[in-house]
């Protein structure tokens, strides 16, 4: 062994005081002369060569000194394929056991500062981040040439990624560009190891939002899914059930092979309420066929499914598996939920309080106790269907864990990793395009639940979006709201979301102002010309928020292009009874506070066209006359111009023949004296 150099170990220096290796060149040394190193000291027991590191106590937090709390397991960074004797995986795993070593010891240059060793307990904390983001960095496959490595273990980690692909590993590991990437420039500038792509990697900044929220049609597609899945849930668990009881073949024997054939062929007949043989899916699914590789003989070749039935129960069993990830994107969607409140749910998760489902937990936001706060979320149906589908699930998998999520047997924590769930769906999950979900807008995190949710909220708040409706089946709006706005953060990025949408919406109406309709058009004309001069003697713009503010300090979304100006706290109009409170369904056009953008005079242009035919055709029912008559001076109350179009049009002197002038009195002035001269012109 080479003799110790331990001159420039900090951090954990007393536990690693009797290396016998020259710790700063981990990343290069055979590996025979770096397995039995003892990582933590000798008296720890702990070597490099061991896949799993149970770090000493003084590593964690005292909550977490049961030894399943202190493992670091590095065979859980192996990308799904992956077996752990595989001469590629055992590359994997020394690379990273050498950063992680290096990470614990090394001092480095930073850009702007000294770098020492991470304190023990974020040294543990950071090694996590590492070993989850080389595993999605090895599941990327978009890599470049590069030159030959300094390291004997071969086979790149995150130096070959191609620029779009480190792009993306940034996008699905926020925290580990947050907190990991100084530290891995110092080393790659320092030329201690050499699998990064350059010494100058940008870090996200802490409190900078890199999550996205989906698109709508990714959004859309990946509920439509899930919802998919949830539907055929019963009939999978029936058949699994069904086929998990079959001991023996059709003839009574016991052989191994004889009983897996016989179930396969009861799988192909199998029908239940919902699922038969031939029945298509509105999409296809990725998972284990029926044959074995050649070679191996250890696993499934993979295989698309489109229709059922699926080949063995192993296929009706990743299917339940995905069903648990389909239940887990329904009731992620529909609470707004953290992920760390989603992960730690109980089995039990369900209580009844005045007459509504609530769902329990707990949450670790801001929470001095380390074990949570006690925290109720009220539910809607389809949430309380997708809790309840997960408690069908457990006693159908007789699963014995604490929490509502089943895990693998390779977890050791007991609570399900809710991101690997959903990364997982849009992998396995595709359009009957051939599009993988998580390939339309990127992957698919749990994070990205909670943020798109809170988008469409702040959208559904101000009308300009109804996808929260249609993809959760949302009807009233303000239980939605109590639900998901209880919660701060939350509320913040809703909020944003909503004032985005009136900034825009202000912009757009003000810029239409001159062709906008409504008896509140011209109060907006006047305002904006006000607030014009204001700020050309300012300096100032229109589009500043503070000027569209001005002119337009309420607006209110009634129905497409349809708009309410009133200051509700203030103000009464037609369709309140008392001030402060608005019924949108009694919105009149007589009302001063009715605002109608530009995009709405077609609509009142093509009903005035609709009623005048009508008229014409010579409609017999009891009132309809006077019903299309009125439909006419309704819609010619909002735009001057919609009776600009008919003035020349004798059909409409005609259709208004024997018209109340009452109704005609109501009109705004200029229209008004417009319609009656008109009128009497063509007499």
């Amino acid at each position: 062994m080479i003799s110790s150099d331990i001159s420039c170990v900090n951090g954990p220096l007393e536990l690693v005081a009797s290396a016998s290796v020259v710790i700063d060149q981990a990343w290069t040394l055979p590996w025979k002369d770096l397995a039995d190193f003892s990582i933590f000291g000798p008296s720890e027991g702990v070597i490099i060569g061991d896949d799993e590191w149970i770090v000493p106590k003084s590593f964690v937090n005292p909550n977490y000194y049961a030894e399943n709390n202190r493992k670091i397991n590095f065979a859980n960074v192996l990308p799904e394929g992956w077996s752990r004797g595989e001469a590629r995986s055992e590359h994997l795993v020394r690379r990273l056991k050498r950063i992680a070593l290096l990470n614990m010891t090394q001092s480095v240059s930073g850009a702007k500062q000294r770098l020492e060793p991470p304190e023990p307990r974020t040294w543990v904390k950071h090694t996590n981040f590492l070993l989850r983001a080389a595993r999605s960095a090895m599941e990327l496959t978009d890599r470049v040439t590069t030159g030959d490595m300094t390291c004997p273990d071969p086979g790149p980690i995150f130096a070959n990624l191609s620029a779009e692909a480190f792009d993306e590993l940034r996008d699905i590991h926020p925290t580990f560009f947050q907190f990991c990437v100084h530290r891995l420039n110092g080393l790659f500038n320092a030329h201690l190891f050499d699998d990064w792509p350059a010494g100058d990697v940008k870090a996200i900044k802490p409190g900078v939002d890199h999550i996205r929220p989906f698109s709508d049609q990714a959004f859309t597609e990946i509920l439509k899914a899930a919802h998919f899945f949830a539907s055929i849930q019963k009939d999978l668990e029936a058949c699994y059930t069904f086929i998990s009881s079959i001991k023996c073949d059709q003839d009574g024997g016991r052989r191994s092979g004889n009983i897996s054939k016989y179930r396969n062929q009861l799988i192909a007949q199998w029908t239940g309420d919902t699922l038969y043989p031939g029945r298509l899916f509105p999409l296809s699914i990725y998972m284990a066929g029926s044959s074995r590789r050649k070679k191996t003989g250890a696993s499934r070749e993979k295989k698309q499914f489109g229709s059922w039935p699926v080949d063995n129960p192993s296929g009706v069993k990743s299917l339940l598996w995905v069903c648990q990830s389909a239940n887990a994107i329904i009731l992620n969607t529909a609470t707004g939920g953290r992920i760390s409140e989603m992960m730690t749910l109980s089995r039990e998760p369900l209580v009844r309080i005045n007459g509504s489902e609530n769902l329990t937990g707990y949450t670790f936001k801001e929470s001095e106790d380390p074990k949570g706060t006690s925290r109720h979320w009220p539910l809607p149906a389809l949430a309380v269907q997708a809790i309840e589908r997960q408690q069908s699930l457990i006693e159908t998998f007789d699963y014995q864990g604490d929490f509502l999520w089943i895990v693998g047997p390779k977890n050791t924590t007991g609570v399900a990793v809710l991101d690997n769930l959903v990364c997982e769906f849009g992998k396995k999950v595709q359009t009957l395009k051939g599009v993988p979900l998580g390939k339309i807008d990127g992957r698919i995190t749990a994070h990205r639940f909670r943020y798109t949710t809170a988008r469409l909220v702040g959208l559904a708040v101000e009308g300009a979006s109804d996808v929260l409706y249609t993809v959760l089946g949302h009807t009233d709006l303000n239980t939605t709201m109590g639900y998901m706005l209880s919660d701060p953060d939350f509320r913040a990025d809703a909020d944003r979301v909503r004032r985005e949408v009136q900034y825009v919406r202000r912009q757009r109406l003000i810029a239409e102002a001159d062709d906008n309709g409504g008896h509140a058009a011209e109060t907006l004309r006047i305002a904006k010309l006000e607030v014009s001069k204001k700020a050309a003697s300012l300096d100032a713009s229109l589009d500043d928020e503070g000027s569209l503010m001005a002119i337009l300090p309420e607006i209110h979304k009634v129905r497409n292009d349809i708009y309410c100006t009133s200051q509700t706290a203030k103000q009464k109009g037609l369709c309140s009874e008392v001030t402060g409170k608005r019924d949108v369904g009694k919105c009149s056009p007589s009302c001063v506070f009715r605002l109608e953008a530009a995009a709405a005079e077609q609509d009142r242009r093509r009903t005035v066209e609709m009623a005048i035919k009508q008229l014409q055709s010579n409609v017999s029912f009891d009132g309809s006359r006077t019903f299309f008559q009125n439909q006419i001076v309704a819609n010619l109350a909002s735009f001057e111009k919609t009776l600009d179009n008919f003035v020349t049009d004798d059909r409409l002197c005609d259709a208004l023949r024997g018209c109340d002038r009452r109704y005609i009195d109501r009109l705004p002035g200029r229209t008004r004296d417009k319609l009656i001269a008109y009128l009497d012109n063509s007499q």
